[in-house]
């Protein structure tokens, strides 16, 4: 009939528009039975989704473990005030060696009673950012000249820096320095 054929086509939309969003949209039950999750999934972390309907615990397994307490905090805030709320954590895609980092934005989506009907949320591979904090950090340091934890507590050091951030300096002249300490019996540390 013609209803169903509008239901088919408005379903259609729905999916295409979902399956191009880069972000992964999700679904949980208040048990942790994974409800939905799109297919964007595969692409981030390598496991389809019949995979995490398969098993409630796979997205515990591949989590990080210093960052368990964070997840956690999704069963822990429903007690707040708000629902709605961010956590960064990182997970294991299946077959890498190296963590991502996501960001899950969640909401919990309640019956007029206030209990927890489910758990909605987007999770966004937010690593790149990361990594960019990261070497700002690093930068800043070298700007200035912050050396703290360079070297091991009883040790005693210099660090020189040759060159500016983000500039650089000719390998002619750290090869010159690195030439004066080994000639001096001086050990050395390339940072």
């Amino acid at each position: 009939s013609q209803g169903h054929a509008l239901v088919r086509v408005a379903e259609e939309r729905y999916r295409s528009a979902v399956e191009s969003i880069a972000d992964v949209i999700y679904q949980v039950a208040p048990g942790g039975q994974m409800q939905f999750i799109s297919p964007n999934v595969q692409r981030l972390l390598g496991y389809a989704p019949e995979e995490f309907f398969r098993s409630a615990d796979l997205w515990r397994m591949i989590l990080h473990p210093d960052d368990r307490p964070v997840y956690a905090q999704r069963i822990s805030n429903q007690a707040l005030p708000s629902d709605d709320f961010h956590l960064e954590y990182r997970v294991l895609p299946k077959g890498k060696a190296s963590y991502r980092w996501v960001r899950d934005s969640v909401r919990y989506v309640r019956a007029e009673d206030g209990g927890l009907l489910s758990i909605n949320g987007i999770l966004s591979d937010i690593s790149d950012r990361i990594e960019l904090e990261a070497a700002l950090i690093k930068s800043e340091e070298m700007k200035t000249n912050d050396v703290k934890g360079s070297f091991l507590p009883g040790e005693v050091g210099v660090g020189v820096e040759l060159g500016r951030p983000g500039i650089g300096a000719y390998f002619r002249d750290v090869e010159k320095v690195a030439m004066a300490l080994l000639s001096a019996g001086i050990g050395y540390q390339l940072a």
